[in-house]
């Protein structure tokens, strides 16, 4: 694949210092981006920023571009304009001249590769044994503060904190809570970088960017829920470990119940952001064909909130949501009938292998983070085919990877490796395991099951830093 460069700019109404003293977690963020190889951050005078971005191929510098991290900029106030422009790299050219173009990216841990630096850059051995005790150290605070994250989603902390700075006691009476337990969540969270300090009032604040993704439930990027399906993964651990042991798997119905809601209100988010915005419309004529009427089968539906989303927005058209667990259906119908779109979605329980949805045909079948957990993807990839009408499109939203595991590093990427271990191979190998994919397969894999299902034009049709959309005809 070949690398590619990004240069954005960005013209301000504000002076730049103030805009840069707020950028360290942004940084960070954006360090994590998938196929990221690095960044230079730039400045002119007091009126302009911006950065030269080197992307590991043109998939990755898209999503970046198309992600919420980018959303976020336009969005900012402090910003006037954006401009974006991706190049091409001459590599032969830019090795003569020593360009860096031969980075790996960042790993898990943060850094970049350090392969072929010897001692004296790298270190002692008892330096690298500090680093990686650093890292995990880091890793075992997350995993601790996560409960402390999810507590101030579940309890309103954040929601209430988004109104303005607030006092121990101010809060603790605003969300009825007690004052001491609050003082030192508030104090973790700061030292978390979650919250600042505002050290003449004593008034701890909510950074506005921050409240997007803890205290707004209708931002793209809100992400408090999935702290419960990592909850979940702790609960079932014993279970999970059994079927590391064995190999027999352990199927979605058998994981806690923190599981099915942590995932439906995770992927929600992503979804309202982009579902009906952007990836129906990257699809070749489906969205006019929708709004025109039509019918729609969401396979894997889990509680059906990307079913919903589908029939708000195109209200002249029918949806069929498909799902094997029998209490997801039970709740995805309730939630239809609180979204009073009940009348047009139907939700049956079956198999992605064996549903059937009605006598006629569908002009769009769609999986939803699903395929990859199926035992036999191959038969569900079938299945759609043959229900699926004249010119009918067949979509997949699928994790974001690369095809090769060496490219797939960062949080990202380890986030989903995790999820994946715990719980989508796992559901695979219960069902049988034909292929037991993964939520990091790529593109390649996917494409080759596929064909063999009878799709002859398979395409990535968009992409964010978390998803693939992945558009497939006859």
């Amino acid at each position: 694949m070949e690398k590619l460069v990004l240069h954005m700019r960005l013209t301000l109404n504000v002076p730049a210092d103030v805009v840069l003293e707020r950028l360290e977690e942004p940084a960070r963020a954006i360090a994590a981006t998938a196929g990221l190889l690095w960044k230079v951050w730039l400045r002119r005078d007091d009126a302009e920023i911006g950065g030269v971005y080197l992307f590991a191929d043109r998939r990755s510098a898209e999503a970046y571009l198309n992600g919420p991290l980018v959303q976020a900029v336009r969005n900012n106030p402090a910003v006037t304009s954006v401009e974006a422009r991706m190049w091409d790299v001459e590599a032969s050219l830019s090795a003569l001249t020593r360009a860096p173009l031969n980075a790996t990216g960042v790993t898990s841990s943060g850094s970049g590769d350090r392969a072929g630096l010897d001692d004296k850059e790298t270190g002692s051995k008892e330096a690298r044994v500090e680093r990686f005790v650093g890292q995990v150290v880091t890793d075992l605070a997350a995993s601790m503060a996560g409960v402390m994250t999810n507590l101030g989603h579940k309890l309103g902390l954040y929601r209430a904190m988004a109104a303005g700075p607030v006092t121990s006691a101010e809060l603790a009476a605003r969300t009825n809570t007690d004052e001491r337990s609050i003082r030192e969540w508030l104090d973790g969270q700061v030292a978390g970088g979650y919250l600042t300090l505002d050290q003449a009032t004593g008034r701890h604040v909510l950074p506005p960017e921050h409240a997007l993704v803890l205290a707004d439930p209708d931002s793209p990027v809100f992400l408090p829920p999935a702290f419960d399906v990592a909850a979940s993964l702790w609960h079932d651990e014993d279970r999970i470990a059994e079927a590391f042991r064995t190999g027999k798997g352990l199927g979605w119905h058998q994981h806690h119940d923190r599981l099915f809601s942590g995932t439906e209100a995770f992927f929600r988010s992503g979804y309202r952001a982009h579902l009906t915005r952007t990836w129906i419309p990257a699809l070749e004529g489906v969205a006019t064909k929708l709004s025109r009427g039509g019918r729609v089968a969401d396979v894997g539906c889990g509680h059906g909130a990307s079913t919903i989303l589908m029939a708000q927005a195109y209200p002249g058209a029918r949806f069929v949501g498909i799902d094997y667990h029998e209490a997801s259906v039970q709740t995805a119908r309730a939630r239809a009938r609180e979204a009073g779109v009940a009348d047009r979605v139907l939700f049956e329980t079956a198999t992605a292998e064996g549903w059937s949805g009605g006598s006629e045909r569908f002009d769009l079948v769609c999986f939803m983070d699903a395929l990859h957990d199926m035992g036999d993807p191959l038969q569900a990839a079938r299945r759609a085919r043959e229900q699926l009408a004249d010119g009918g499109t067949l979509m997949l939203v699928e994790p974001f990877a690369h095809d090769s595991p060496e490219q797939n590093v960062g949080p990202v990427a380890r986030l989903y490796y995790a999820a994946s271990a715990g719980i989508c191979t796992q559901h695979a190998l219960a069902q049988g395991g034909r292929y037991a994919l993964g939520a990091q397969a790529g593109l390649a894999p996917i494409e080759d099951i596929l064909k063999q299902a009878g799709f002859g034009r398979v395409r990535v049709a968009t992409s964010t830093p978390f998803n693939l959309v992945i558009e497939a005809r006859a």
